[in-house]
């Protein structure tokens, strides 16, 4: 038996990376693939684990912390306040912690060239909820702080009446002073956590949704035809009266694949074959 030559070799090559660009190299190579691994990826391989590890160390201690806190007087306002405070003051570590596992996640992707989807998926998923606890909880502690203030004032109000200072004294200078701090202190602390809240929440919020769009097969797309499975669909051009009344009312639009003209139900803020955001 004659061997092929190179040229029906390379002519296969090109078809297979054509019609499976995701697994091109494993199926014309072997799962372990022929050729020897390049040292720079050797020595690169080790990061994206020490990553993950390092990130999920780091927000998994996080959680721990706030976790020895409960369970607690979720009535008593103070408690209320001392942990919100805690969580808005350690979210930067939360963001570092989901920063370096989405990066870790995705360096594995450019090292070992194919998608680790599912773990991708988690971490985006984990990533929004924990940016909707974070931005959810901002105007319970607005709340909260603006009960505390007009306690601690009470409180203020009530020691002035008791002193009876004249007007023009130094007591009356004082608790005018004391009132004029305490309100100052207040909306300084109250701002600068909630601004901090706030911004840790948006990154979280984009963290994961990159992290969801990336772990699909396909960037621009989500859902995928449910008769032949193809990624190709697209806002339905003709719609009847039903069809325009259930998108408006409940954002269910309908879609239609290129393929097999198949057409489908899918929910979408947007209208496009993706949700908002992600």
């Amino acid at each position: 038996m004659e061997p092929k030559p190179l040229s029906e070799f390379s002519e296969l090559s090109s078809s297979t990376e054509q019609q499976f660009p995701h697994h091109a190299a494993t199926a014309i190579f072997g799962k372990d693939g022929l050729h020897s691994p390049d040292p720079r990826a050797e020595f690169l391989r080790p990061l994206p684990t020490a990553g993950l590890v390092t990130g999920s160390a780091m927000v998994c201690g996080l959680l721990l912390d706030l976790s020895l806190q409960l369970p607690g007087d979720a009535a008593n306002v103070a408690w209320r306040i001392g942990f919100l405070e805690k969580l808005f003051d350690s979210a930067s570590l939360l963001v570092l912690g989901m920063a370096l596992m989405s990066a870790s996640v995705w360096f594995a992707d450019l090292l070992q060239g194919y998608k680790h989807r599912k773990l991708g998926m988690s971490i985006g998923v984990l990533s929004t909820l924990m940016s909707a606890g974070v931005l959810l909880s901002v105007p319970l502690y607005s709340m909260d702080a603006q009960v505390m203030f007009n306690y601690q004032r009470e409180q203020l109000n009530e020691e002035r009446r008791m002193a009876h200072p004249l007007p023009g004294s130094y007591e009356a200078d004082r608790f005018e002073l004391a009132a004029r701090n305490m309100q100052r202190s207040m909306f300084q602390t109250a701002f600068r956590r909630n601004g901090l809240a706030i911004l840790s929440g948006l990154v979280l919020l984009i963290l994961g949704a990159q992290a969801i769009r990336q772990a699909r097969r396909r960037r621009d797309v989500t859902f995928c035809c449910p008769n032949c499975l193809a990624e190709d669909v697209r806002t339905a051009p003709w719609q009847s009266d039903t069809e325009k009344s259930l998108a408006f009312w409940t954002r269910i639009h309908t879609f239609v694949c290129i393929y097999c003209n198949e057409r489908f139900r899918r929910f979408s803020l947007t209208g496009r074959p993706f949700p908002f955001l992600f």
